[in-house]
This record gives structure tokens, C-alpha cells and sequence, in this order.
């Protein structure tokens, strides 16, 4: 078919006694295809979006536009697994004008090869029965799959989980003393080591601390020469600085006799 008969076949439609919606929607296909009049498959979906109308409006008029013989339709398969399994399934349908009067070919009909365009290479015979294999390399490979439609696409249902803000420990330690370089270090370490620091860690790495007499940044500093990315004080290494109050174990505490001297 020429580029000359696509325009033509337009000027035609727009003459007939078609129903304007059935004309409108004859456009928007005649608009995607080539310059040939074939090689459009655009879903009742995309149809109804350029005509502004509903995917049913949209599906009655090619219906009509088909039986009056100024369409034709024919259906591409795709192929699909369900249930673990190949099959065959109908994808959008594949559109060629045609003027009034019938289809364009009938079964086993053989296209010239000046006439083929980029729709048909030379001689290739059409085949009206969709069922019957063809060359198309998918229908070969499924040749014995059974024919089922595409499973429809399920609703989401799991609701968006929200992320928990995430906090700037920089000017939060800054804020309890420590140098911005140790801060920095500390902060860079731990995320190495895939431990972000939380707040709940950070409440650990203070009580801990106190409990040896460390400052915050006294605390910091030796996790950083050993590697630390935690802080506690029973941990070998932790000396008690020089005048600070040395932590008091349980069986260091007096005892007390009572006024016969026995417990």
C-alpha cells in the first residue's frame, strides 16, 4: 500500500457517514501510523488519552469502524509466564486502513513486493487465523503453549514505611565539649565500621564515662586510639585520670562490725 492511498483513505473517512466519534477516533490511529497506512498498535488506553474520550467509547468506535470496512484489526501476541509456565497472550491490537467495502486481504493473499512497504517485505503471504503458526519467532517457540490472557496487575496494598529522620551528631557533640575535629573523627569511624552513632549510644558513651572519671571528649579520644566505637569503663586500657575519684566497686565499701565488732 502507497503513502498515496494512506492519504487518500483519509480524505475518504472524512467524507463518509461515519459517526464523528468513529472519525475522531480513525485519526488518532491514521496520526501513529507510517507513512504506508499500517504499522500502529496503540491500546484502547492510549486511543481513549489522544481522543479525550473513555477506553470503552474508544473500543465501540474501532468495533464500528472495523464491521463498516475501514479498518482492519488484527491482534499481537506476546508471550507471558504464569504459574511457571509459557504462554501466549494477547497484547494490543495492530492497525492498517482499509476503504469501505471489507478487509483489505483474505486468507493466504500475497502482497506485491512494490506494495509491501515497511509493513510487508516482498511476498509475504497474511494470515487471517491468528491460531495458525506463523514465522513470528515468538509463535514459534510457544507453538504448543496454551492462549491466556495477561494476569492483571495486582493492587499495592503495602503502605510506605517512613525513614526516621536522621540526626546531626556534629553540633550535638560540639554542644558537650568535644573539639569539632575529634567529633568529626569519632562520627567517620563509627560509620566505617557500619555503626551509626544514635543517641541512644551516645547516652551509653557518657554514662560510661562518668562512671571512670573520662570527660566526654577524654572518652572519644580513647576510642579513637583503640578502635572503639563504644565506651565502657571495666574495659582494659581505661585508666582513671590522675585527681579524679576512682570508681568504687561493691566489696571495696567498709564494713560495718556494729558495736561488738562481729558482723
Amino acid at each position: 500500500m502507497s503513502s498515496r492511498e494512506h492519504f487518500s483513505w483519509q480524505a475518504a473517512v472524512y467524507s463518509t457517514e461515519l459517526p464523528p466519534m468513529v472519525k475522531l477516533v480513525l485519526g488518532v490511529i491514521s496520526a501513529r501510523m507510517n507513512q504506508y497506512g499500517c504499522g500502529a498498535f496503540p491500546s484502547y488506553k492510549t486511543i481513549a488519552k489522544d481522543a479525550s474520550i473513555s477506553p470503552s467509547t474508544a473500543k465501540a468506535a474501532v468495533k464500528t469502524a472495523v464491521e463498516a470496512g475501514w479498518l482492519k484489526k488484527r491482534a499481537r501476541l506476546k508471550a507471558v509466564v504464569l504459574d511457571g509456565k509459557p504462554v501466549i497472550s494477547n497484547d494490543s491490537n495492530e492497525y492498517e486502513i482499509a476503504f469501505g467495502g471489507g478487509p483489505c486481504d483474505g486468507p493466504g493473499v500475497v502482497r506485491e513486493a512494490d506494495e509491501g512497504g515497511p509493513c510487508d517485505g516482498p511476498g509475504v503471504v497474511r494470515e487471517a487465523d491468528t491460531n495458525t503458526p506463523s514465522e513470528h519467532p515468538i509463535e514459534h517457540t510457544f507453538a504448543n503453549a496454551q492462549v491466556a490472557p495477561a494476569a492483571p496487575d495486582k493492587p499495592t496494598t503495602k503502605k510506605l514505611e517512613k525513614k526516621p529522620a536522621r540526626v546531626d551528631f556534629l553540633p550535638i557533640l560540639i554542644a558537650e565539649g568535644v573539639p569539632a575535629q575529634v567529633a568529626i573523627d569519632f562520627i567517620a569511624m563509627r560509620k566505617e565500621k557500619r555503626s551509626s552513632l544514635s543517641m541512644t549510644a551516645l547516652e551509653g558513651i557518657k554514662r560510661e564515662a562518668a562512671a571512670a572519671g573520662y570527660t566526654l571528649e577524654m572518652a572519644l579520644r580513647k576510642c579513637l586510639d583503640r578502635g572503639w566505637i563504644g565506651f565502657n569503663s571495666e574495659w582494659s586500657g581505661v585508666k582513671v585520670p590522675s585527681g579524679a575519684a576512682k570508681p568504687v566497686s561493691v566489696n571495696q565499701l567498709p564494713k560495718s562490725y556494729g558495736e561488738s565488732g562481729r558482723l
